[in-house]
C-alpha cells in the first residue's frame, strides 16, 4: 500500500508525496 507522507508544508499540497510502504 501507500501512504502520503508530509515534507513541508503539507497542508498547502505544495510538498506532499507518496511513499510505498510495506
Amino acid at each position: 500500500p501507500c501512504k502520503y507522507a508530509a515534507g513541508g508544508n503539507c497542508k498547502r499540497g505544495s510538498q506532499c508525496r507518496f511513499i510505498h510502504v510495506v
